[in-house]
């Protein structure tokens, strides 16, 4: 994989955040059905199933220091190479995510640095925790995807203005409000 020429804080920002976004939390198996593999000294028989999860890599003590905090300088300059060798929020191989290695660009990144400068341009959403703490996003339990504690109720903003409309989680309105807002479960 090539190294981009220079990574800027915002890019260092959606990499750190994607590294702390595992995506699937188990091993997703793979088999070559015809041949046996070769991995360094070692023969992986025909038919035997191999795999890697991005928990495991993505928070490697011998690669990231302080692998569970998000610190997105660990991006800048020149940086660890093994980074980019472990990093996989899309995956690898045949099944990764088609949009990932477009020529010179990468579609999901772009559609990120998008969706993060409509939230964060000049006079953007007021986007305020709201009876939100960390144990509410850290990964405790795994099915398939990591979720956090069972009685967590996410990650919760309030003060959300949506168009012209603004809504609190604890404001009392009635359905067609709520529904004119985009705002209906």
């Amino acid at each position: 994989m090539d190294r981009p020429r220079k990574i800027t804080l915002p890019t260092g920002i959606i990499k750190d955040g994607l590294r702390l976004s595992y995506g699937v939390m188990r091993r997703l198996p793979r088999c070559s059905p015809d041949i046996a593999l070769q991995y360094n000294q070692w023969s992986i028989p025909k038919g035997t199933p191999v795999g890697m999860g991005a928990y495991s890599l993505h928070t490697n003590t011998e690669v990231y220091l302080e692998p569970f905090k998000f610190i997105p300088e660990r991006w800048l300059g020149d940086f660890d190479p093994r980074m980019d060798d472990s990093w996989v929020p899309f995956t690898r191989g045949s099944r990764k995510c088609l949009g990932y290695n477009l020529p010179n660009s990468s579609l999901a990144i772009a559609e990120i640095n998008w969706a993060l400068a409509v939230l964060f341009r000049p006079n953007g959403p007021d986007l305020t925790l709201y009876e939100t703490d960390e144990s509410d996003i850290t990964p405790v339990v795994d099915f398939h995807l990591p979720l956090p504690k069972l009685d967590s109720r996410g990650c919760r903003i309030a003060n959300v203005v949506i168009g012209l409309a603004q809504f609190h989680p604890t404001e009392t309105r009635d359905k067609s409000t709520l529904t004119s807002t985009g705002l209906t479960d």
